[in-house]
């Protein structure tokens, strides 16, 4: 037995040498490593940290000096290290050797203050397992009469506050600290920042050590404001039964940087225990916030449980509080319209069972009515209506917004039928027209959809027995039937044609119903079958009616090149020889179209088909004729067409141009000559070249005077090429003199002359229109 206890003890004394050996390798290593550092190198810095550690893993004994290794400033690097990424080991080291931080003093040996340590840094951060962190730290900077504060005002008394170390925040307190300093750039006091990291003790602690309870920030939150935004019923009572031993006053309407009080958070949050204790402490009921917002309008606007209004107004009643249901916030809503616009249906029923006026409006005229059609609550409108009935509230179901949209309206645009169907058994007015004098069945006909919403709107007109203007028309006169057509809804156009709606009711500018269905884009069948319904109904439709501007369906049918759409009015009669105000008919629209294509030869053929003789050569009203406009844009099938329909190519206008120096202008191809004369000699038609305009010009003129010195072949302008420049000045004014005195050659076409000022100067002298800006404003 001696033996072994003998054999133990050697065996311990041989491990304490050996764990001493080895810890002061460990110091030797420390010492070496260090002194290899550069401090100022962030990655050796780093790279020293891990090494050091790894090194002090299991480090027991001869524990260093670290004052005789490391500088200060060295060791907060160190300790800051570990509050930002490593183990809490190295803090705990650092204690273990005896390190505690000693505060560098002024000239009058007091500390000095300002400065940041591992402390603030891990308060600041909340890296992992922070708390604990703090609290070994505390250790290290142990001098509780000297809080070190940083450059934004968070001092140490702050980080042992949010973090609860209750005895240090003691330590601080017994030490004269005053616990009412705030954080330069929040304004947080220690109270503040115990209340946000829910530390009750803590909180207790500096309430019943000076604190001043209605401390606010700089978001002028209270402690109180904080309690509400978290929620804490208990830490409430504690907070107000501290204050009550202590004899301090809470002011329970204290407002922050938005105006909300206490009770406002409470409420947005659904803290309905809370709500009752600070309505019990004397909280205004009917408060608001800068918005406006009162307390049922948070109620509305947040994510509460769905009887969360129903609770407010019971705790109301048990403390005969009145509430302001009808308050209104600054954008003229009410909680009743904020209810609707948040789909909470059940707060609705309640503000309604508690006093809430149905009709009142928002600031752009709504009522609830308006928004529960807008927002589609189908299930609402009768209980809406029901509850009326039960509160015996008079409801205006007819009540105009800003643009004079009722109820009924917002719901036949939506398609809501079950709102519409209810809004008319409850006494709306199918007639009532908004600023644009649009009546709901016009919202019904301006819908892209065809459905039978007109007819079942129509069958409920007539069960209640209502009369529905069925021709009511708009501002501009549009009329419902106008809308239905011109959106190419068949059924609702059918609707109101068998309700007596009349086909040829015209517009504001004159425009029928078939205007309508030649001024949509798509080319179908509706003209047709407008058609055979009217026939259907021995309804005599004005195939030729005029607008304002003497245009007929079929001119805007040819506008828009819709084929099939002329085929269904030539065969119903229009006369495609009618022309418009400016003197236009079918063929100048279809030529002055900037699409060359078959239509002009199609719509020829369409009305020799039904013997119909079409007009190609008749003028407008400036003497133009199709085969004119053509030419002008250039259109080379359309002028084949015409001219192979018997078009005159001789045809001049009130100034006497003829097609072909529209030709010669300038602006054409090389070949449009050629296959001008080309077509006329087909059809054996004499084109007259030396027509002259009213300004003498024959149509060689103007291709002579619209070509490049180089292309000229005319005798003339060979001869001012050769000549030097006071020889061309006067071949021109020779030229120019024997064309007509009074109306001389273009200006325009003085600048194919070169560039010579002199030349220029000259031709201005001997102009005085040009024919370039005649075509132009053509």
């Amino acid at each position: 037995m001696a033996d072994d206890e003998f054999q133990k003890l050697s065996n311990d004394r041989f491990d304490e040498i050996m764990d001493f050996e080895a810890d002061q390798n460990k110091l030797e290593s420390l010492k070496r490593n260090r002194a290899h550092v550069n401090w100022k190198i962030e990655e050796e810095r780093e790279s020293f940290y891990w090494q050091l550690c790894r090194l002090i893993n299991n480090w027991e004994s001869r524990l260093p000096n670290l004052r005789e290794i490391f500088r200060r400033e060295e060791i907060d690097w160190l300790l800051t290290q570990s509050a930002k990424t490593g183990p809490v080991e190295l803090i705990s080291f650092v204690i273990r050797t005896g390190y505690r931080d000693e505060p560098d003093l002024d000239e009058d040996g007091k500390p000095l203050l300002c400065r940041n340590t591992p402390v603030h840094y891990a308060a600041k951060h909340k890296i992992r397992n922070w708390i604990s962190k703090i609290r070994e730290l505390f250790k290290i900077y142990d001098k509780f009469n000297v809080n070190y504060t940083n450059e934004s005002g968070f001092t140490h008394f702050h980080a042992a506050c949010m973090s609860g170390c209750d005895e240090i925040v003691e330590k601080f307190l017994e030490l004269g600290q005053d616990p009412n300093i705030s954080m330069k750039e929040t304004g947080d006091t220690s109270l503040h920042l115990a209340l946000k990291n829910g530390h009750t003790k803590t909180f207790e602690l500096l309430l019943r050590n000076g604190a001043d309870p209605n401390g606010a920030n700089k978001k002028e939150l209270t402690p109180l404001h904080i309690i509400c935004r978290g929620g804490n019923d208990d830490l409430f009572e504690v907070f107000f039964k501290i204050a009550n031993e202590i004899k301090q006053t809470i002011q329970v309407d204290a407002r922050d940087i938005s105006g909300r009080t206490p009770l406002h958070w409470a409420v947005h949050y659904g803290r309905m225990k809370l709500v009752e204790l600070l309505l019990r402490r004397g909280a205004d009921v009917n408060s608001k916030d800068a918005n406006e917002n009162s307390c049922l309008h948070f109620i509305g606007d947040v994510e509460v449980a769905h009887d969360a209004t129903e609770k407010f107004f019971e705790i109301c009643v048990k403390i005969q509080l009145t509430v302001q249901v009808n308050a209104l916030d600054n954008a003229g809503r009410a909680p009743l319209h904020v209810a609707l616009r948040n789909d909470k249906p059940q707060m609705f029923e309640s503000l309604l069972r508690n006093g809430a006026d149905p009709n009142i409006a928002e600031a752009e005229g709504l009522t609830s009515l308006h928004l529960i059609a807008l927002h589609g609550i189908d299930d609402l409108v009768e209980k809406f209506f029901e509850i009326c009935n039960d509160m015996q509230l008079k409801v205006q179901v007819n009540a105009q917004e800003k643009k004079g949209r009722t109820p009924l309206q917002f719901a036949v645009c939506l398609d809501k039928r079950r709102v519409v169907e209810s809004l008319l058994r409850n006494g709306a007015d199918p007639n009532i027209a908004d600023v644009e004098e649009y009546t709901s069945l016009h919202t019904i006909c301006s819908m892209n959809y065809d459905d039978d919403l007109a007819e079942k709107f129509l069958q409920i007109c007539d069960d209640m027995q209502l009369t529905v203007q069925v021709d009511a028309q708009s501002n501009l006169g549009w009329t419902p039937l106008h809308l239905a057509l011109f959106k190419g809804k068949k059924k609702t156009a059918e609707w109101l044609l068998r309700k007596g709606v009349d086909p040829n009711l015209a517009n504001k500018k004159g425009c029928t119903p078939l205007h309508a269905i030649s001024c949509r884009e798509i080319d179908d069948d509706l003209a047709e079958w407008f058609f055979e319904i009217c026939d259907d109904m021995n309804l005599m439709v004005q195939v030729d009616a005029r607008n304002h501007t003497g245009e007929t369906a079929l001119h805007l049918a040819v506008n828009n090149g819709k084929e099939r759409n002329i085929k269904e009015l030539l065969r119903k009669g229009s006369d495609p020889n009618l022309v418009n105000t400016v003197g236009y008919h079918s063929l100048h629209i279809i030529a002055a179209r900037p699409i060359d294509d078959e239509l002009l030869e199609k719509f020829i053929k369409m009305c020799s088909d039904i013997q119909q003789t079409v007009q190609v050569s008749i003028p407008d009203k400036r003497g133009w004729t199709p085969l004119h406009y053509a030419v002008l844009k250039s259109k080379k099938q359309n002028v084949k067409d015409l001219l192979r329909r018997g078009a005159n190519p001789n045809a001049a206008d009130k100034c006497g141009l003829l097609p072909l120096h529209i030709i010669c202008n300038g602006k054409h191809d090389d070949d449009w000559v050629k296959l001008f004369f080309e077509i006329a000699d087909e059809v054996q038609q004499t084109v007259q070249v030396d027509a002259q305009d009213d300004w003498g010009l024959t149509p060689l003129d103007t291709a002579v005077g619209c070509l490049s010195p180089e292309e000229n072949k005319a005798e003339l302008f060979a001869a001012v090429d050769k000549g030097p420049v006071e020889q061309k000045v006067q071949l021109i004014k020779s030229y120019f003199q024997s064309r007509r005195a009074d109306r001389v050659y273009p200006a325009v076409q003085l600048q194919r002359y070169g560039n010579n000022q002199g030349i220029k100067k000259e031709m201005k002298l001997h102009t005085k229109q040009s024919l370039g800006s005649m075509y132009t404003n053509r």
